[in-house]
């Protein structure tokens, strides 16, 4: 075996040998090892080769010993300038707005994942990292739409305090101006006041906040609403007028002559059983007769002592007396014609009352002939008056008889008569829509004459306890009606009212306060204007950009 093999004619000198086959089943063994090592690279891919099927993060497999299936992997993606800022899609850069590239595996894994929620707690603002919120609300300095902090920068940067963040100042007429020292506006010139952190978040719409040096400059003064009965207090005009119960009529109850007169013209004063003029009477004479002739009948009777003709001669005495009475002669008058027996030619007819001539008949002249019921003399006692005023027909319900009423004359300034309302007009005026309400007061010392003007003011019943505002803290825009809130430290807040019924220099609050709140008094036209400038400047930096 030692020896060379000869070779043999038509061999090919260069060919191997034939296998044995101990060399196949090494070969075959061999071959096996290595497909089967290939195909486990392959398939697992341990050094993440990108052009293998497993290689890159975009093919998802399933693990090994019966473990679930994990989710499918989303390519992060990131900032070359902003490492920070980390997304899912391909958004541009919030803070510098450069195009996101892929991150890598290695920073991929070492990458927390935080998420959106945990991300969107605190925002910033790209060109004032020291402004952070807890809202996406404009950046109160440069009013930039605010962006997520990253989870770094909350965990690892530097803790701003609220107080730190709210150091920025404005100008209390024009807060346009921010400035993040203290100074003077450039506009105005007028001393920077430090600004609400909060002004414009979670804030009502329109307040107003100035600087208390500046509240005192401009005159702001405050009053408490309360809560109370309302004084409405209806003012109206009126005429004084003759009080008609005291009006008394004088005239004869028979045919005669004015043969005397005593008052002679319209105006003259008169007292009770004054004498007015003297008339004769034929008529009034026979009867004086009559009468004469039944007492001197009536005392031979009595001398006789015939009892029934006593009778008869009283009844027939009394019976001319009462005629005489009738005739509006008085008991006075009628005795003294008993006591001297002599006939009366002409009569004198007295006052019924004390007070004023108000009218004289052409007819109560001496030598005139005055027929039966002509009325000669109208007197009036003026120791009270009625005063007619206007109620408007708003207001008609608002009036009942009994209610106290208020009178002040021109003519009598600082002088008030009290009265009460008597009675009001069945009817309206068609004219002026009012309705007459009669108030009867008293005549003191005789002053008040009929036909004078007044100023009436006429007290309705309280409704009871409601809230109300000043009057002169409303402002009526005609729409609606505003009042300025007083907050304190210097700020302002408008608020819409429901106003109800006037009173004395207050309103009748329905709605819009409770009545424990203070309100602005005086200078509030200034707030309201500082109010609308603000709420429009807010509007206008807050409007969303159309790159955005």
């Amino acid at each position: 075996m030692g020896e060379e093999q000869e070779t043999r004619p038509g061999q090919d000198p260069l060919a191997l040998p034939p296998p044995s086959p101990r060399m196949k089943a090494f070969s075959l063994a061999v071959f096996f090892l290595f497909g089967f090592a290939l195909g486990a690279f392959v398939f697992w891919n341990p050094f993440s080769v990108s052009w293998l099927p497993g290689g890159g993060g975009e093919h998802v497999h399933e693990q090994m010993e019966g473990q679930s299936s994990e989710e499918a992997h989303t390519q992060l993606l990131t900032c070359p300038m902003h490492p920070e800022v980390v997304e899912e899609e391909p958004v541009p850069c919030p803070i510098c707005n450069m195009k996101l590239v892929p991150l890598s595996r290695e920073d991929e894994k070492s990458q927390p994942r935080i998420s959106e929620k945990e991300t969107a707690k605190l925002w910033t603002c790209p060109m004032h990292p020291e402004v952070v919120e807890k809202e996406p609300v404009p950046c109160p300095i440069c009013h930039m739409k605010l962006v997520p902090l990253s989870r770094e920068d909350q965990e690892s940067g530097p803790k701003v305090s609220e107080e730190q963040a709210a150091r920025l100042w404005t100008c209390p007429m024009h807060p346009e101006v921010i400035e993040r020292e203290p100074g003077l506006c450039p506009v105005c010139h007028m001393k920077l006041v430090e600004m609400d952190r909060q002004e414009g978040v979670g804030k009502e719409e329109g307040t107003v906040k100035i600087d208390p040096e500046i509240v005192q400059k401009i005159g702001v003064r405050t009053e408490h609403v309360r809560v109370g009965e309302l004084r409405s207090a209806i003012r109206t005009l009126g005429i004084l007028d003759y009080n008609e119960k005291n009006i008394f009529l004088v005239n004869t109850k028979f045919d005669g002559w004015i043969e005397k007169v005593h008052v002679n013209y319209i105006g003259e004063k008169v007292r009770k059983g004054q004498k007015l003029f003297e008339v004769y009477s034929p008529e009034l004479v026979s009867t004086q007769e009559e009468y004469l002739s039944a007492v001197s009948y009536l005392e031979r009777m009595k001398a006789a002592g015939n009892r029934e003709a006593i009778e008869r001669a009283r009844a027939l005495k009394e019976a001319t007396g009462k005629r005489l009475a009738y005739w509006d002669v008085t008991e006075a008058q009628i005795r003294r014609l008993e006591e001297s027996g002599e006939v009366q030619k002409r009569l004198t007819i007295v006052s019924p009352a004390s007070g004023v001539v108000v009218e004289k008949m052409s007819a109560a002249l001496e030598g005139m002939y005055a027929k039966a019921g002509m009325n000669l003399y109208k007197i009036a006692d003026l120791s009270s008056v009625w005063v007619h005023a206007d109620v408007y027909e708003s207001e008609r319900a608002r009036v009942r008889p009994g209610l106290e009423a208020e009178v002040v004359l021109p003519f009598l300034p600082g002088k008030t008569f009290t009265g009460e309302v008597l009675f009001l007009q069945p009817f309206l005026t068609e004219k002026t829509r009012t309705v007459k309400a009669c108030i009867e007061i008293k005549n003191e010392g005789g002053r008040l004459e009929p036909g004078m003007y007044a100023q009436v003011k006429i007290k309705p019943a309280a409704p009871g306890k409601v809230v109300l505002v000043p009057e002169d803290a409303v402002i009526r825009t005609g729409e609606r009606s505003l009042v300025f809130l007083d907050l304190g430290e210097g700020r302002f807040l408008p608020r819409e009212v429901e106003l109800g019924r006037k009173g004395e220099r207050e309103y009748e609050v329905r709605s819009g306060l409770a009545g424990d709140e203070k309100v602005v008094v005086s200078a509030q036209f200034l707030l309201d204007s500082e109010s609308r400038l603000q709420e429009f400047l807010r509007k206008l930096t807050t409007q969303p950009r159309e790159d955005e």
